[in-house]
C-alpha cells in the first residue's frame, strides 16, 4: 500500500541521517502532548485573557474526547503491526501505544496551536504562521518516526481544524443569550455519560503477537477514554 511504502521510505531516511535529526523530531513530537500544552492556556485564563484561555482549554479537551472516541471505534492497529518491515523509532515507541487512527499528537498540536493561531491571525500573522508550521512539523514527525500513517495525521489535522472552527462559533453562540451555558453544561454531561457507557460496553479486538503479548490492551484504551472524559468535565 502507498501509505506503508511512504513510511518505509521515511524510515530509510531516518536510518541514513544523523541521529540528531531523529532526536529533534522526537522532541518536537513529544512537545505536542507535554503538560505545558495545558499549562499555557491556564496561565492565559487566569492572568491574561480569560476567554482565550477557556477557548484553548475547551478545544484541547474536546480534541482528546473526539480522538479517543474515533480510536476506540475504528480500532486500527499501528503501522508496524500492519507491516513488520516498519520499525517505530525507539525514541517514540513509548508514546505510541494503543490504536493508530487518528493521530493524537497531531490533533493535540492542531487544536492547541491552532486555537492560538486562529485568535492571532489578524494582529499577529507571523505568530499564527509559526504555529501552523509547528503543527505541520508535528504531523510529519509522526510519519518520520514511524508512529502513524499519512491518513492518521491528515484526519487528526482535519479534526483539529473543525473543532477550532466549531468552538469559536459555539462560544459566541453561548454568550449571545443568558442561560445557553446551561444547555452546554447539561448537554456535555449527557454526552459524557453516553460515552462512558459506550466505552464499557463496546467490543474490542483482542489479538496477540508471536510472543503472546496483546497488541492493543482494551483496558488501557478504556482508561484513556475515562481520562479524556475527566479532562472535559474539568473544563
Amino acid at each position: 500500500m502507498i501509505d506503508l511504502e511512504y513510511l518505509l521510505w521515511l524510515q530509510s531516511l531516518r536510518e541514513a541521517w544523523e541521529p540528531v535529526v531523529e532526536k529533534a523530531f522526537a522532541v518536537l513530537s513529544d512537545f505536542a502532548v507535554h503538560p505545558v500544552v495545558i499549562f499555557v492556556p491556564c496561565v492565559f485564563y487566569w492572568c491574561v485573557n480569560k476567554r482565550l484561555g477557556f477557548f484553548v482549554l475547551s478545544v484541547n479537551a474536546a480534541s482528546n474526547i473526539t480522538n479517543q472516541f474515533i480510536k476506540t471505534t475504528v480500532c486500527c492497529y499501528r503501522p508496524w503491526i500492519r507491516d513488520s518491515r516498519i520499525v517505530c523509532s525507539p525514541l517514540a515507541i513509548e508514546g505510541a501505544g494503543g490504536y493508530s487512527f487518528p493521530s493524537g499528537h497531531t490533533i493535540m498540536a492542531g487544536t492547541s496551536a491552532g486555537a492560538f493561531a486562529w485568535v492571532a491571525r489578524k494582529e499577529h500573522k507571523a505568530l499564527a504562521i509559526l504555529l501552523v508550521v509547528y503543527t505541520l512539523l508535528v504531523m510529519f514527525s509522526r510519519n518520520f518516526l514511524g508512529c502513524h500513517t499519512p491518513q492518521d495525521v491528515l484526519v487528526g489535522a482535519a479534526e483539529a481544524f473543525l473543532l477550532v472552527a466549531f468552538f469559536q462559533r459555539g462560544i459566541d453562540w453561548a454568550e449571545e443569550k443568558e442561560g445557553r451555558d446551561l444547555y452546554v453544561l447539561f448537554g456535555t454531561i449527557a454526552l459524557m455519560a453516553a460515552f462512558s457507557v459506550y466505552t464499557v460496553l463496546k467490543p474490542y479486538p483482542v489479538d496477540y503477537d508471536e510472543a503472546g503479548k496483546i497488541l492493543a490492551d482494551p483496558l488501557k484504551m478504556q482508561r484513556g477514554n475515562f481520562t479524556a472524559i475527566a479532562q472535559w468535565l474539568a473544563v
